[in-house]
């Protein structure tokens, strides 16, 4: 958040006046503040996936002591390739979302207000007329949303039953094979591989429209940003770097967006994931 306004402060203050001399201190300020940023950004990258690999492996651990403990009867109604899946994949998704959805979706929510509020203090009109498309990015986030978390539950619900039924078929390939039911288990896979293919582009779509929707809406704010600020500026009632200031905190403001969009798709998967784990842990053991 402070890259552009250092940008405004060079413009304003050195650049439009003339003066070269302190411009230098503004360009290696402006350097080091990059050089925190990756420090920053390097320690919770590493941290975040540390302790995700932790949860995972500790959760790994506490399903694979609970099913040795389930009944015979409790494999006999739920299939091996289901139960791998909650151990494997399921465990998996979690740890996604623990190692980097939960943090970022809160670093990028902390961006989204820190913006707003030096948006709002360095021109509040501006502000306004730049977060007056925020209606239709709410609109549009809201139709995503309803359409991807029913989609993302059926996708994993279409793994396990391919998971499910390859552990069937390849432990059982001996009957298989005695009573020549290759052509019927190809044609079975087919179905069930056909219909995770079916919904999982579904899911596809809803991404492949939102993005651009999203770098519309950016735009347009962008454009109502050099609209309204050109003429202030022309008029000498706004001053040229916090134009400048204004256009690339506009642009910053939409990345976390579609960065929360995108986690939004795991912690869905993450959900479903959840539900199907703790299903598996409510079965009482004998």
């Amino acid at each position: 958040m402070t890259g552009p306004f250092l940008i405004k402060i060079a413009i304003d203050n050195y650049i439009m006046p003339g003066e070269f001399k302190g411009l230098l201190y503004v360009v290696v300020l402006y350097g080091l503040v990059i050089l925190f940023e990756f420090v920053i950004r390097y320690f919770q990258g590493y941290y975040t996936e540390y302790m995700g690999q932790k949860i995972m492996y500790d959760m790994r651990m506490d399903i694979f002591s609970h099913i040795n403990k389930m009944p015979m009867s409790f494999f006999d109604k739920n299939p091996v390739g289901r139960i791998m899946t909650r151990v494997t994949t399921d465990v998996q998704t979690l740890n996604e979302m623990l190692s980097s959805g939960i943090v970022t979706i809160f670093g990028d929510i902390f961006m989204i207000l820190g913006i707003m509020i030096v948006m709002l203090s360095l021109n509040w009109k501006l502000s306004l007329i730049a977060f007056s498309v925020l209606i239709l990015l709410a609109i549009a986030t809201f139709i995503f949303r309803s359409k991807v978390r029913i989609t993302f539950r059926i996708v994993r619900t279409k793994i396990s039953n391919i998971n499910s039924f390859l552990q069937e078929t390849i432990s059982g390939i001996n009957t298989t094979k005695l009573f020549n039911r290759q052509k019927e288990n190809n044609k079975d896979f087919k179905d069930l591989s056909r219909s995770y293919l079916d919904i999982y582009l579904k899911t596809i779509f809803y991404y492949a429209v939102f993005y651009p929707v999203v770098i519309i809406i950016g735009t347009l704010a962008v454009a109502l940003i050099i609209w309204y600020g050109g003429q202030k500026v022309i008029a000498n009632l706004l001053t040229l770097g916090t134009l400048v200031a204004f256009i690339q905190y506009i642009e910053k403001f939409f990345h976390p967006i579609s960065d929360l969009s995108e986690k939004f798709g795991i912690l869905q998967e993450a959900i479903a994931a959840s539900e199907r784990i703790f299903k598996l842990l409510d079965h009482t053991p004998s």
